[in-house]
């Protein structure tokens, strides 16, 4: 009898924690995520990173960069072959083999203003000539659309190759487009 009064006592007492012995907290306490839910912090969007890479210039910005590469044309060549010259075309002069997908898409008046003329000539009778090297390297890096403070709803604009290519590589080819297309 007296066992059973004490389990009786014993039960009225205060609730032990849900878990007495807590040896990682973190797996029965977490902060709950709801479905689509961002970040509670996100940087602002014109921050500088703190590993203190790349920092993302405005066109006006861009346009007064020069080239801080030196030019090594196997490298920019490789690079060119693989990235550009499907759009581009071997010679630059933007008959690659995407040009008639590109032009059946971009062929209305609507697409920038090109009337269907994509993508770029880099030749010396091209478009690209005039540009200074800065401006170049930001249409590699944000990509067309991205340059020039255009919206990026139409898909066959030029791509941006910043998540690709590393900021040496993007430099070689506006080497590789002097040199070798502008010559």
């Amino acid at each position: 009898m007296s066992s059973i009064f004490m389990l009786f006592v014993a039960g009225c007492g205060e609730p032990p924690p849900t878990y007495p012995l807590d040896i990682f907290p973190e797996m029965h306490y977490n902060q709950s995520y709801k479905t689509q839910e961002p970040p509670a912090l996100t940087a602002p969007s014109d921050s500088v990173p703190i590993t203190g890479k790349e920092v993302i210039y405005t066109l006006k910005e861009a346009q007064a960069l020069t080239n801080p590469v030196e030019y090594s044309r196997d490298t920019a060549h490789k690079i060119y072959t693989i990235n550009c010259s499907v759009c581009h075309g071997t010679q630059g002069l933007g008959d690659g083999p995407m040009r008639a997908k590109l032009e059946a898409v971009a062929k209305e008046d609507w697409f920038y203003g090109t009337k269907g003329n994509l993508p770029a000539n880099l030749s010396s009778n091209g478009s690209t000539v005039a540009k200074p090297d800065g401006e170049i390297y930001q249409t590699l890096t944000l990509g067309y659309a991205g340059a020039y403070g255009l919206p990026h709803k139409i898909s066959p604009i030029m791509p941006a190759f910043r998540t690709y290519l590393t900021p040496e590589e993007r430099w070689q080819l506006v080497h590789y487009i002097r040199n070798e297309f502008q010559k």
